[in-house]
C-alpha cells in the first residue's frame, strides 16, 4: 500500500466560512472539523462513474472511476463544496463493484 493514491478531493469555501470553520486550513477537513465537534450533514448531489483524460494522469491510472460531489451544511447553512474521485486501486483491498 505504500505510496498507492486511492482518492483525491478538492473542495471550494468562501473565505469567511473557511475561516469560522477550520481552525488550520492545512490539515485534513475532517481533521480538522472534528476537532471542534462540529454537526454536518453531508448533502449528496451526484455519483459519478466513468472515464477522464485529467483523473487517469492525476492516478496514472486507466478508469473507469467512481466520484461524487457533495455540499457540507451547518447551523442550516452551506459551507462547502466537495469534489471527490477514487482510483480503481480501491478493487484490490474492496472487490470489484456490483453492477
Amino acid at each position: 500500500m505504500t505510496g498507492e493514491v486511492f482518492s483525491h478531493a478538492t473542495s471550494w469555501w468562501c473565505r469567511t466560512t473557511i475561516a469560522e470553520h477550520l481552525q488550520n486550513p492545512a490539515l485534513p477537513i475532517w481533521k480538522s472539523l472534528n476537532q471542534k465537534h462540529t454537526e454536518l450533514y453531508r448533502d449528496l448531489k451526484q455519483i459519478y462513474y466513468g472515464h477522464c483524460p485529467g483523473v487517469e494522469a492525476t492516478f496514472n491510472l486507466p478508469g473507469p472511476y467512481w466520484g461524487r460531489h457533495y455540499l457540507l451544511w451547518h447551523g442550516g447553512a452551506p459551507i462547502t463544496l466537495i469534489y471527490e474521485v477514487y482510483s480503481p486501486l480501491l478493487q484490490k483491498y474492496l472487490g470489484s463493484p456490483i453492477m
